[in-house]
């Protein structure tokens, strides 16, 4: 493609080379995709892409980390739980990066960190996190708790 080609209008491809086509993007490209919209999400989920654990890290900063056999997502929230004022605010920004290579920060307005995390889960068909380890309290340890289902 040249700078005058029209974009590749990917959602009007037919099925089979739309799935081609994501099944070839690198896993933050897909998870990218995934955040556009309610319908490219359910196509990113329909190529079946597994994971090998999803965990949340809490320091200064609170990631949810994606990890694959050979790279990891992390989304990265410094705005989270300032205060218990406001312990789990919505239109938080997250900081999408794999492994040390760069990514893009992005916010949802409707997106709390339990969409968030609720989001990642349902991507890669996973029920459960593989593990929480917390280095730094929150502010509002019990808002944190509700995050999860279990």
């Amino acid at each position: 493609m040249s700078d005058g080609d029209p974009p590749l209008r990917l959602l009007s491809l037919p099925n089979t080379p739309r799935r081609n086509i994501i099944q070839c993007m690198e896993h933050i490209d897909q998870f990218a995709l995934s955040l556009v919209s309610n319908r490219s999400k359910e196509l990113v989920k329909s190529i079946d892409i597994k994971c090998h654990a999803i965990n949340i890290k809490v320091n200064i900063i609170i990631s949810i980390r994606i990890q694959f056999p050979r790279d990891t997502i992390e989304c990265s929230f410094d705005d989270y739980q300032r205060s218990v004022d406001n312990p789990s605010p919505t239109n938080i920004k997250s900081k999408v990066s794999l492994g040390n290579e760069g990514g893009f920060v992005h916010n949802k307005p409707e997106y709390r960190f339990e969409e968030w995390l609720n989001h990642a889960l349902e991507l890669y068909h996973q029920s459960e996190l593989d593990r929480v380890s917390i280095f730094t309290p929150l502010p509002d340890m019990k808002s944190f708790r509700k995050t999860f289902n279990k």
